[in-house]
């Protein structure tokens, strides 16, 4: 049995346990950027398939589809969720989505396995658009199939950033780095993780994080907020 007809009996058989109907108000999924610039009417036949399914996650509950391995791309309705990579018997934390995030990408096609944890950081609720459903849409859609192009394009460009971020400068030039990147126009910081889980996506103790923070501190790069860090002098 091939790994494409083997996804189509698991969403069967997902479909037939949990039988409920996709409720959810729509105008969000219909901006999901697989549809952008097509027309409304072929959007709107495209989100009346059946394949696509909503589900519900508790705080701390794993976000997944299926108890079994069955690729989706996932776009958060409500809530909050937390990304992170298992590696060398250890997790470290890549980043949090919110309401709007969409994962999955990488585990979409040609995969047999997620390449990431995601645990519900709240109560949250997630659409699944599983393989099969993609890859009617994309080879329907060539409008659809280059905006999944781009989407990966730019997933690629993010992913080169991180190396040159990771292979550059020392303790302290990585964390001011980081914080550069995260802050907004007006040099604001708002740490969505602990220092702790940020010095793992860091890939540095906590000790070594913390000296940095105070270094950058102490030469006027930053101020500590409440929420975060403020940028001085942005440009």
């Amino acid at each position: 049995m091939t790994k494409v007809s083997q996804t189509g009996i698991l969403l069967k058989v997902y479909h037939m346990i949990h039988f409920e109907v996709l409720y959810m108000d729509k105008s969000l999924l219909q901006s999901l950027f697989l549809f952008r610039g097509l027309d409304r009417e072929r959007v709107k036949m495209w989100l009346e398939d059946e394949r696509i399914f909503e589900r519900s996650f508790e705080r701390g509950e794993t976000v997944s589809p299926s108890a079994q391995y069955l690729p989706c791309l996932g776009l958060i309705v409500k809530g909050t969720v937390r990304i992170e990579k298992k590696a060398d018997h250890k997790s470290v934390p890549l980043r949090q989505m919110q309401k709007g995030g969409v994962f999955g990408a990488a585990s979409l096609f040609g995969g047999d396995a997620y390449v990431t944890v995601i645990t519900a950081r709240a109560q949250s609720s997630v659409v699944f658009l599983p393989q099969d459903y993609v890859k009617d849409l994309l080879l329907s859609e060539p409008l659809a199939a280059m905006n999944y192009i781009l989407f990966l394009s730019e997933k690629v460009r993010y992913l080169n950033e991180k190396i040159d971020f990771f292979t550059a400068g020392g303790t302290k030039d990585k964390v001011y780095e980081y914080l550069l990147r995260q802050a907004d126009e007006n040099g604001t910081v708002r740490l969505r993780l602990s220092l702790k889980e940020l010095s793992e996506q860091l890939n540095m103790g906590r000790a070594s994080l913390y000296r940095a923070v105070d270094d950058l501190i102490e030469n006027g790069k930053i101020l500590k907020t409440e929420n975060g860090f403020q940028i001085i002098n942005i440009e």
